[in-house]
């Protein structure tokens, strides 16, 4: 009797994937066939020059706008038609190139918002369930309460959030986003207008973020810290696909230069 080798694992789908999208606005094409994928755990850079139509695409992985043409997947089910809060329960997240807290709330208020699937938002949860909503309330506040010790705001959990600086907004923002438990983050900027000791807590926070198994798309104008966080980088020109593979040999081409670097050169 022969014996048949048993055949090889299937490959995970990617953990997002976006198929020729385009997006159009009146005469103007942002986003004109652009295709990616971000493997589970990756860290995948997205850089291009002012213009290029990053932030619209991210518009468009996230589900806060419609494409015009072009499929999003998420694990390999197709989102295309979703928009953001059934992407979040998927496990997309994605924060702002300026993050916009509740101003009034405190921090701490400010990370519980983040909470996904709480009991007591529910009617008659707290007539009915009064000591399960209570459990499931003290277990979001000590996550919420990790999670700001994590992102070095601890000692403003009870300050309103308009005290905080930029860069602890942003700070905000990522741990808020951490309470859902998303498996991917689409970060639009994470260090813009952001002062050096921050930019560097907020990268360290990120790769121990993405250390733990969550997979990272980011745009970034900062090539630098694009080079040290990423090791693929993504390159987009006037809404399409310029190039991709890893961050150094992309980073030198000849075009990418010319089409990037050359605004600062």
């Amino acid at each position: 009797m022969v014996t048949m080798p048993a055949p090889p694992p299937a490959a995970s789908p990617p953990i997002l994937a976006a198929d020729r999208l385009a997006k159009r606005f009146a005469g103007l094409v942002a986003v004109d066939g652009m295709s990616l994928a971000v493997a589970p755990g990756e860290m995948v850079g997205l850089v291009g020059p002012n213009g290029a139509g990053k932030t619209t695409l991210f518009n468009l992985l996230a589900g806060s706008l419609r494409p015009d043409g072009g499929t999003v997947s998420i694990a390999g089910a197709d989102v295309t038609r979703e928009g953001p809060a059934r992407r979040l329960s998927r496990g997309l997240g994605r924060t702002f190139q300026i993050p916009r807290p509740f101003p009034a709330m405190s921090v701490m208020d400010n990370m519980l918002v983040g909470a996904q699937g709480q009991a007591g938002e529910r009617l008659g949860a707290g007539l009915f369930a009064p000591l399960a909503t209570r459990r499931q309330e003290r277990a979001a506040r000590q996550k919420a309460a990790a999670l700001l010790d994590f992102a070095s705001l601890a000692h403003l959990a009870g300050e309103p959030a308009r005290v905080l600086s930029g860069g602890q907004r942003k700070l905000l923002e990522l741990a808020r986003l951490m309470m859902a438990d998303p498996a991917l983050l689409l970060l639009d900027e994470p260090a813009a207008g952001v002062n050096p000791a921050l930019m560097d807590l907020i990268a360290a926070r990120i790769a121990q973020i993405n250390a733990g198994g969550v997979s990272v798309l980011l745009i970034e104008h900062n090539i630098e810290l694009v080079r040290a966080m990423c090791p693929r980088v993504v390159v987009m020109a006037a809404g399409r696909l310029l190039a991709a593979g890893p961050a150094e040999a992309v980073l030198t081409r000849p075009d990418v230069v010319a089409a990037y670097l050359g605004e600062a050169v």
